[in-house]
Order: structure tokens, then sequence, then C-alpha cells
């Protein structure tokens, strides 16, 4: 994974990122045209958002509302030739409001992941990867750590705040936003507003 920032390197914003950031510094890349110790101001994020539009072939918009940084990123990967797909969602959803315009204005809807996959000149997998009438990828929970096993059984009750989870599971937030972000890349579930977690559906 490759994070760009709209600050300086050892500026953690916001302050509740610092497990990913730290993760992404020993595991991934972390990029930003910001010299050290900038901090975030007014601006900073719409440009910082035309890198990211510019390191991607294919930007897919997820959730994003009117206005957004998400559309923003969007309108920078068009001025730069850039394919865009967003996902739809209910026309009732705030945060679905920027994708369906997207789609409205002509931008590819992304149904599965083999719909990004052709727009990057990749072969569609053999499966859709989702549910019969749903959008939950395919998954083996026994492929799940432990730690992400009680998360997802947690979350199948109800949506939880990340604080709930730390309790749940008896351990430090730092590993529990690690395996959460590790299932939210498999696509069970989402962050909403203040860190409530919920299964994707």
């Amino acid at each position: 994974s490759v994070g760009v920032l709209g600050n300086g390197f050892g500026v953690v914003y916001p302050a509740s990122n610092r497990a990913l950031y730290e993760r992404m510094v020993s595991e991934g890349c972390l990029l930003t045209e910001f010299a050290p110790g900038v901090r975030p101001f007014d601006g900073s994020f719409p440009r910082r958002n035309r890198l990211i539009s510019g390191l991607c072939m294919v930007t897919v918009v997820v959730e994003a509302g009117l206005p957004s940084g998400a559309v923003t990123t969007a309108d920078r990967a068009l001025e730069q030739g850039r394919t865009v797909l967003a996902v739809p969602g209910p026309i009732t959803s705030p945060t679905s409001a920027g994708c369906n315009r997207l789609i409205q204005q002509g931008a590819k809807p992304a149904l599965s992941v083999g719909d990004v996959l052709e727009e990057l000149g990749l072969p569609r997998p053999p499966e859709d990867d989702r549910r019969a009438g749903g959008g939950v990828p395919r998954v083996n929970l026994d492929e799940l750590s432990p730690l992400q096993r009680v998360l997802w059984d947690a979350l199948l009750v109800e949506p939880c705040h990340v604080d709930a989870l730390v309790a749940v599971a008896q351990t430090d937030v730092r590993e529990v936003l690690t395996a959460l972000l590790d299932l939210e890349i498999k696509g069970m579930v989402s962050q909403g507003r203040g860190m409530v977690f919920g299964v994707v559906s």
C-alpha cells in the first residue's frame, strides 16, 4: 500500500491514525511533497489529491459526499486522463451522492473487482468474487486470524466503536486497528464516522 500525506513526515493526522501510520512506515510506503514537520493547512489535502490520482492508472471512488475530497480526486484524475470508476449506492445515502453523481456524469460503475481489473487490462476472476445478491466478497472465515474472527463476530451483532472492539478483544488498540484494516482490505468491514466499524452488507 502507498499512502500520500497532506502534511510533512513526522506529523500524524489525525492522531487516531498513528497505528496505521506506523504500519505504513514499516510495511508500506508513505509519500509527501511537504517538508518534514509541516502540519496540514487549508488546501493541503486537495493539493495532495492530485498526487494520488497521478500515481494511479484507475481511480475508484467507494464513498463520496457532495462535495468531498474523493470527488476532488476523481476530478483531478479526469484532468490527468485517468479512468474513474465509482461504486454506486442508495440514493438516500449522503455518502453515496458523490459516487452516484460521477456515474450520472459518465463514470463506469464498479460493481465487482472484475470491473476494476478490466480497466487495468487484467483478466476478470473466474467467479465474480461476490455473494449472489450481495456485495460481501467470498472470504473463508477459517483464513481469519483469531483476533480478526473475534472482531468479525462482534461486528456481526452490531456496529461498534473501536474502543468497544478493544474491550471485546482484550488487546491494545494498535493490534485491533491493524486487524480491522486487514478486514477492510478483504472487503468485510467498513469504517464509519467517529471510528465506528460495521460489517459490509
